[in-house]
């Protein structure tokens, strides 16, 4: 395993990533606690971790560590998007300049398999409340429009903690980060007139989507023209959990 770089950098992108800050606590009490409580975390627990990458000790501190800033997150406990995937990708922030590529691919494998469970669990409580209520399309067009606000105000604030959490995974330089900032600046512009064109009923939701996947694909093609070998391999492996993975699926 890598020796693990320290957590202040890589605290700085988590920081940018959350929804809201973290608070700290005290000693082993506090890490020991994140670690042990499976139900309050939407990450694994360090059980799960340590058993599937065969953490040293080194590593244990720095995963312990990095639990319990998840579970100091604020709303813990809470799994509901957009929440679970703020505290996943943080904590993968913090831990992953500690793993090497295998153990960073089995934790990879782990959030994944965490997020299509929680996609299960939503459409079946959707699919039951439509059968109970007869409210299950409406209540779609109605998250549907909101969501489509959501994206269109928070662009800019999404792209900055894109580009934080890269810099921390991959080890950007300075002048790397740059690019990258450039690129996801085209990025949102793309995104932000497809969201607009759906609010305004000029484009279809399946020309949307595929005008979303087209600029994700114009995207990854940049940030990949940017980055060394090393950073490549280490992006293929980190790609199920980068925004717009699922436009990007065949």
């Amino acid at each position: 395993m890598k020796r693990h770089i320290p957590m202040l950098v890589a605290g700085l992108a988590c920081a940018a990533l959350a929804a809201a800050g973290c608070s700290s606590d005290d000693g082993v009490t506090g890490a020991n606690a994140a670690a042990t409580t499976a139900q309050s975390s939407t990450v694994p627990t360090f059980d799960e971790i340590d058993a599937a990458l065969s953490l040293d000790a080194a590593d244990e501190t720095v995963v312990k560590e990095a639990l319990t800033e998840v579970q100091q997150t604020d709303g813990a406990g809470k799994a509901g998007p957009p929440r679970a995937w703020h505290r996943e990708m943080k904590f993968v922030a913090a831990v992953a300049p500690s793993l090497d590529n295998d153990q960073l691919a089995k934790l990879v494998d782990m959030i994944t398999d965490r997020r299509e469970e929680r996609r299960e669990q939503r459409m079946e409580r959707m699919q039951a409340r439509h059968h109970e209520h007869g409210e299950f399309h409406g209540d779609r067009a109605k998250h549907r429009a909101a969501r489509q606000e959501r994206r269109i105000d928070g662009a800019p604030a999404r792209a900055e903690r894109h580009a934080a959490w890269l810099d921390a995974v991959l080890g950007l330089s300075g002048g790397q980060l740059a690019q990258v900032k450039t690129a996801l600046g085209t990025l949102t512009q793309a995104q932000t007139s497809v969201h607009e064109a759906i609010r305004s009923g000029d484009v279809s939701r399946n020309d949307a989507h595929e005008k979303i996947r087209a600029a994700h694909d114009a995207f990854r093609q940049s940030l990949t023209s940017i980055l060394t070998a090393e950073q490549k391999t280490r992006l293929e492996i980190l790609e199920p959990l980068l925004p717009g993975a699922r436009h990007r699926r065949a």
